[in-house]
């Protein structure tokens, strides 16, 4: 019994793969990590820099970090946070088309855990989502980019004919059961506030005007509606998990995912953290159908090196 779970931990961890669909996760982590970025770019002066509404020291002195960030030792001046923004836009672009990928995904991950640590006030679920994806590239062979990317194309110039890359799938699974834990954790956390159970929770979001797009507060004057939304939303967190782990179900979890995050994006208008969880789906597809999105791309004519 021992060797049959041993061999199938392997199976599981260690099985040599091509990366290609770790590089499609890469490429829609990279793009999700550029829009977050710009999409902040008016915040940055007043929530990032010493001249804004607090400065470094003051934000270590109300959250009560125990250990300085890297904001707090050299100051916040705007110059040197607009530099590490910019520093932070150029990486991404990098990490998305795959150029020095290994050295990118580290340096990214940590600037951006200094961007996140300067403000955790403005911080959400959706850049912790990114700065974890990017914290397991940067652990990947080859950053994730040993497809589909500028470094699997300078390799094919370099060694024409070469078999593209392999390595073992341990990252991908690791953002697999990330993903996997964070919706059973988000759908333990639901289950322990009232508003869950009674189905008011969605009545109370769309309540919130300044959130929601203009006349979705109509839905107030249908509770019943609201509460069924919110009951929806609870079997759907529910079932995605599961769908998830069993790989015939994984195109109903897609599908769900797609809608849950979609209702988040439009109608709640949080749009970052349902784009990347869209993005950590990618990590989720089997090899096939990797390369069926592959072969999409390349019948539109789109350069996909090192597949």
């Amino acid at each position: 019994m021992m060797e049959g779970l041993s061999s199938a931990w392997d199976r599981f961890f260690f099985t040599p793969q091509r990366m290609v669909a770790l590089a499609l996760c890469r490429i829609a982590t990279g793009v999700v990590t550029l829009y977050c970025l710009l999409l902040m770019l008016p915040l940055v002066e007043m929530f990032f820099t010493d001249d804004g509404w607090i400065t470094a020291s003051q934000h270590l002195a109300t959250v009560f970090r125990p250990d300085p960030t890297f904001f707090l030792i050299t100051g916040s001046p705007p110059a040197l946070v607009w530099a590490v923004w910019v520093g932070a836009i150029l990486l991404s672009v990098s990490l998305t088309v795959g150029y020095r990928t290994k050295a990118t995904a580290i340096i990214l991950y940590i600037v951006l855990l200094s961007i996140h640590e300067r403000d955790t006030f403005l911080i959400n679920g959706g850049d912790l989502v990114i700065r974890t994806l990017v914290f397991w590239l940067a652990l990947a062979p080859w950053g994730g980019g040993a497809a589909l990317s500028v470094d699997a194309w300078l390799r094919e110039r370099a060694e024409p004919g070469a078999a593209p890359l392999e390595a073992w799938g341990w990252v991908q699974r690791m953002i697999q059961i990330q993903i996997v834990m964070l919706y059973l954790i988000t759908f333990s956390w639901k289950l322990k506030f009232d508003r869950w159970h009674n189905g008011s929770a969605i009545h109370e979001s769309m309540g919130a005007v300044e959130f929601v797009p203009p006349g979705m507060e109509l839905l107030l004057n249908y509770p019943w509606l609201t509460a069924s939304l919110t009951w929806i939303v609870v079997v759907t967190q529910a079932l995605l998990p599961l769908c998830l782990i069993w790989r015939r179900a994984r195109p109903v979890a897609f599908l769900l995912g797609f809608l849950l995050h979609g209702w988040i994006i439009v109608f709640m208008r949080i749009p970052v953290f349902g784009l990347i969880m869209w993005a950590s789906y990618f990590a989720f597809l089997e090899e096939d159908q990797a390369d069926r999105i592959v072969g999409w791309l390349r019948r539109r004519g789109l350069p996909t090196p090192g597949t």
